[in-house]
């Protein structure tokens, strides 16, 4: 932040490591970080499975004053059964859309990742339609979609856990992985899916004056 190279861009936080894991109820990171963000007026953009971002909730809306924030949260199904399955320790999908509600009441632009698309699992017309629909009725912002690639021993895993949990859809997973990625017909399936949802529930990002702000000059004058 004090590097005279830095241009006010924006931060991310959570892209690799979700920042709101159960350790952050005791270690309390995220509001000291957030209060340095307001100090410095930096814009933010935050990514989360928990219902523990909105113990920060103040901090956010008072950053966001200032500066572009962002608040995403992944949300791949509207099934709980499933969601249990692949994300056992992340907050159910109604607390999560909840979330963003309750952030949507600010400046914070608020999100969610589609992401990974799970072919057989969470790829539906109905699923990803429910998704789209109670985004748009949570006031969300915008949606960022991406289907499951599988990289390097990601494949091996993901396939074992697969044969393990899911055996009726291992077959039919597999055989949309030859390789890393999903085959171009069925992608282009998908993403003529994605396409129709986004004409039916168009979402649109907050459009906010902010002020406008000059990076302080850390050199002290003569008087």
């Amino acid at each position: 932040i004090s590097s005279k190279r830095w241009k006010n861009t924006t931060v991310n936080i959570g892209g690799v490591t979700d920042s709101y894991q159960p350790a952050e109820k005791q270690y309390k990171l995220m509001p000291e970080i957030l209060k340095l963000c307001i100090k410095y007026k930096v814009p933010i953009s935050v990514s989360t499975k928990s219902n523990l971002i909105l113990r920060d909730f103040d901090l956010f809306a008072e950053l966001a004053t200032f500066v572009p924030v962002n608040i995403t949260c992944t949300i791949t199904t509207v099934n709980e059964n499933i969601r249990k399955l692949i994300e056992p320790n992340a907050a159910p999908a109604k607390d999560r859309f909840n979330n963003l509600k309750e952030f949507s009441k600010t400046n914070v632009n608020t999100g969610i990742f589609i992401m990974p698309i799970i072919p057989e699992l969470t790829d539906s017309y109905n699923n990803l339609s429910m998704l789209y629909k109670t985004a748009k009725e949570n006031n969300v912002n915008y949606a960022v979609t991406t289907i499951l690639n599988l990289r390097g021993e990601t494949k091996t895993n993901f396939l074992n856990f697969v044969k393990n949990k899911l055996p009726h859809l291992y077959n039919k997973i597999k055989f949309h992985y030859k390789g890393a990625y999903v085959n171009s017909t069925y992608k282009k399936h998908i993403y003529n899916i994605l396409n129709t949802l986004e004409e039916k529930y168009p979402l649109k990002e907050k459009e906010i004056d902010y002020p406008t702000y000059e990076k302080p000059d850390n050199q002290l004058t003569l008087f």
